[in-house]
């Protein structure tokens, strides 16, 4: 009875006990992306700052009578499909012990339990009729611009694109809607003869995003289509897919893939990339900091959002072509934690990728393209 009579007294007092919750789960995760976030928490709860990005994080409860209404009047079949599968059942229960704004908790509840039926769970609730009522915007800063000079000259959209597609020997064609269509033909800046090129681009040393920026083995294909237009001429897709191995909750190995489409951004060596990832949308800003001349290593900058679940993020990728350091000389050195320090990260924020070769419980990577 107090409960009803002092209703929003109440509401208060659970409002606080969560957002000590959040700032005390914020402080045990440790990492500068974290404890940002707690500082944005505090300030939004007692300042007069309105920071609309921790609104959704420090409710007490996101999911009221609207957001069911929501859900029940334009998502019924998804949500009893998602019910009565195994792995969609398991990614929800996973995804409600998951506190504060923990991209790393979410994210490897996501991986564990992929199914069709959550990614049309998630479609339908976040994504088309965005029955949480969720924003998020990519974050504007840090804002370091992409390297401007490339084997002493001026970096060009075309050697940029070609930094990305780096190691990797695509096919002479492939099949797509039962038409032969042409793969653009491999890096042209990889100029040596009997080149040992591989089924990937890049392989991932370290990341910046704990989230993210972590799995094991992780393979980068940039590669570019070339479709027919209506007019009968041609044009070029560009293509980003990251193949990953996940060690999932349940301790099984197993490999997945995302498949972005990117489009140049203003300048040579920015790009915008996008991705419909287990239903929801994410939006991301890329740049490339700067990269050795023989394609020994490179260092990849983003930010990003996915709006309909009101998560925004960064992330720096080094990269090299086996996943190894490169000789660090002392020039490689300054040059690799320069373009870092661009992007306001440190080198103790990075976490080194583990790339062993043992894939006896994963089966090997599916680098096809």
């Amino acid at each position: 009875f107090n409960r009803l009579l002092y209703k929003e007294k109440y509401e208060e007092i659970d409002r606080l006990n969560n957002v000590q919750s959040i700032v005390n789960e914020l402080w045990i995760r440790k990492s500068s992306d974290d404890l940002l976030f707690m500082i944005l928490v505090l300030l939004d709860i007692f300042s007069d700052c309105d920071i609309k990005s921790v609104k959704s994080v420090t409710s007490a409860s996101n999911t009221g009578f609207e957001e069911l209404k929501c859900m029940c009047s334009n998502c019924a079949k998804e949500m009893i499909d998602c019910f009565s599968d195994e792995n969609c059942r398991k990614a929800l229960d996973c995804l409600s012990n998951c506190k504060g704004n923990d991209q790393v908790c979410s994210y490897r509840c996501i991986t564990s339990y992929e199914s069709q039926a959550f990614q049309n769970f998630a479609y339908c609730i976040l994504q088309k009729n965005n029955c949480m009522k969720y924003s998020a915007k990519a974050p504007q800063y840090p804002d370091p611009k992409p390297m401007t000079i490339f084997r002493g000259k001026p970096l060009t959209y075309e050697v940029s694109d070609d930094i990305f597609i780096g190691h990797i020997n695509t096919k002479p064609n492939r099949i797509t809607n039962l038409i032969d269509l042409p793969i653009l033909s491999q890096s042209s800046l990889i100029t040596e003869d009997n080149y040992n090129y591989e089924s990937y681009s890049w392989m991932v040393i370290c990341g910046q995003n704990p989230a993210y920026d972590f799995f094991s083995n992780q393979h980068q294909l940039f590669y570019k289509d070339i479709v027919p237009k209506s007019d009968n001429t041609t044009r070029s897709i560009f293509w980003y897919d990251p193949v990953f191995k996940v060690t999932t909750l349940n301790g099984e190995d197993v490999w997945r893939r995302r498949h972005y489409r990117i489009r140049r951004a203003k300048t040579p060596g920015s790009y915008y990339f996008s991705v419909i990832d287990n239903g929801v949308a994410s939006n991301e800003y890329w740049r490339i900091l700067d990269c050795d001349d023989n394609l020994q290593w490179a260092v990849f900058y983003y930010s990003g959002a996915a709006s309909a679940a009101g998560t925004a993020y960064t992330g720096a990728l080094v990269v090299s072509k086996d996943g190894k350091w490169p000789i660090m000389t002392e020039s490689t050195t300054n040059r690799i934690y320069q373009a870092l320090d661009r992007a306001g990260i440190k080198s103790w924020e990075l976490f080194e990728v583990h790339n062993e070769k043992d894939y006896t419980k994963s089966g090997p990577p599916p680098l096809d393209i």
